[in-house]
């Protein structure tokens, strides 16, 4: 198993590719929770102090990304159909997808991450 992320990091290396992290390579397998919100929302600024500590608990468990929707060049929030905000998604280990519009709670949040 050790052997793997060290001929992976050789690749990256001998190709000139920016070498991100073993811990990144690694958070790739996780659960992943992703907010959309825009700056304007007012709802979206309360949700951040929640999405803040949920992810401060958990960050080592869970991969967290913000996506601004009037800036997102990555098309998730196209792929994830989001219109309205905040909309928080969670892909679980399994692949399954949860997710909820508005804002949450730090516990509803965490119930929507690990349950």
């Amino acid at each position: 198993m050790e052997e793997y992320p060290s001929k992976m990091l050789d690749l990256l290396k001998r190709n000139s590719l920016k070498v991100i992290t073993i811990k990144k390579l690694e958070k790739d397998m996780a659960i992943k929770a992703i907010k959309f919100y825009a700056t304007w929302c007012g709802p979206c600024k309360i949700y951040s102090k929640a999405w803040s500590a949920v992810e401060n608990e958990l960050k080592d468990k869970v991969e967290f990304t913000e996506v601004d929707i009037d800036k997102d060049t990555t098309g998730l929030a196209v792929e994830y159909k989001v219109d309205s905000v905040p909309h928080t998604v969670v892909i679980k280990e399994d692949g399954s997808q949860v997710a909820e519009t508005g804002r949450l709670s730090q516990q509803e949040l965490k119930e929507l991450i690990l349950f």
